[in-house]
């Protein structure tokens, strides 16, 4: 996955990002979807707490991971395929008499494998952000992509034409023809403007913001306001300044901690995460067989994924 070097992505589709250019929509495009549960009659006491086993019995609802009933659905272990795009990258370049670039590897065995989170990003904590303010927390993954972009940067024009055509040769590959592509997502949730609970907490938020005086405060749920960000240098999606930390300042940490308490006090995110929670699990319910023909497709693709990284680590050996 070492291809884009992009710092912001969706969890699910990361290798796939990291494949294609633009291509960083996490699932179909929102007008094709349909409408899922209505959630704006549905109070705190409807909600389940963490721990909870999902309907289909592959998910453990837990707020700081984002665990969603969705998520096992949505596509193979991006880890999964990202290992095997890199070596078939790798293997390519090899061939061609170059140095391997960079391949992130993936222990689908090792205890730590299943600790991959998804579905939801929760917002950052009080204590991340006297870390790292607005900026973005040091991450593995994060310094593979740096260090991946720095070998690439120091290799030559001819270097980087095999790389390319290396690149676009993955997908000529039939286990990448199809690896990958079996996924189905749930419809989105409707009715979050409407609920009672989520309202009062979104007022709560602003209330809690207005001492900082900043005039675009986001009104449909917390976050930080487009001025706060360009205040710091930090506008856009793709900015290299959110992985570096030595431009992070005073003022900035102190309005991040001051919205991270707030957004924390306010209860919005945690609510918000278990209304979404019961809308998936309650959907997963009602169209169960579907969602379990999905998901043999994805377990035999992840098998030919991993079949073809044991086939081809030792390139990188």
């Amino acid at each position: 996955m070492v291809l884009m070097g992009l710092r912001s992505w969706c969890p699910r589709v990361l290798a796939f990002v990291l494949l294609a250019a633009g291509s960083s929509a996490c699932g179909p495009e929102t007008a094709e979807r349909e409408v899922g549960a209505d959630v704006s009659s549905m109070s705190p006491s409807d909600i389940s707490p963490d721990g909870t086993v999902s309907v289909s019995g592959l998910t453990i609802k837990d707020y700081e991971k984002g665990s969603l009933p969705s998520y096992p659905y949505e596509g193979v272990d991006p880890r999964l395929w990202g290992y095997a795009y890199d070596l078939h990258v790798a293997s390519c370049m090899v061939d061609r008499g170059r140095v391997a670039p960079p391949v992130q590897e993936f222990d689908w065995n090792a205890p730590e494998a299943e600790t991959l989170s998804g579905g939801w990003g929760r917002p950052r904590t009080v204590d991340e952000a006297r870390q790292y303010g607005y900026h973005a927390a040091p991450s593995e993954l994060r310094d593979f992509v740096m260090a991946a972009e720095a070998f690439l940067a120091s290799q030559g024009e001819a270097y980087h034409e095999d790389f390319e055509d290396c690149r676009r040769r993955v997908m000529e590959d039939p286990v990448f023809e199809r690896a990958g592509q079996a996924m189905k997502y749930m419809p989105q949730a409707s009715g979050f403007e409407e609920n009672p609970a989520l309202k009062e907490a979104m007022a709560a938020w602003r209330e809690c913001m207005a001492p900082l005086g900043i005039p675009d405060l986001p009104e449909d749920r917390p976050g930080p306001a487009p001025s706060v960000m360009e205040r710091f240098g930090l506008g856009g999606a793709d900015n290299a300044r959110y992985a570096d930390l030595s431009t992070l300042t005073e003022e900035e940490v102190e309005i991040a901690v001051h919205e991270a308490q707030c957004t924390e006090n306010s209860g919005y995110d945690r609510l918000a995460y278990g209304l979404t929670w019961e809308a998936d699990d309650s959907y997963l319910a009602d169209h169960a067989p579907e969602f379990a023909a999905v998901l043999e497709e994805i377990r035999e693709q992840e098998q030919t994924l991993k079949d073809y990284i044991n086939a081809h680590r030792s390139v990188v050996d």
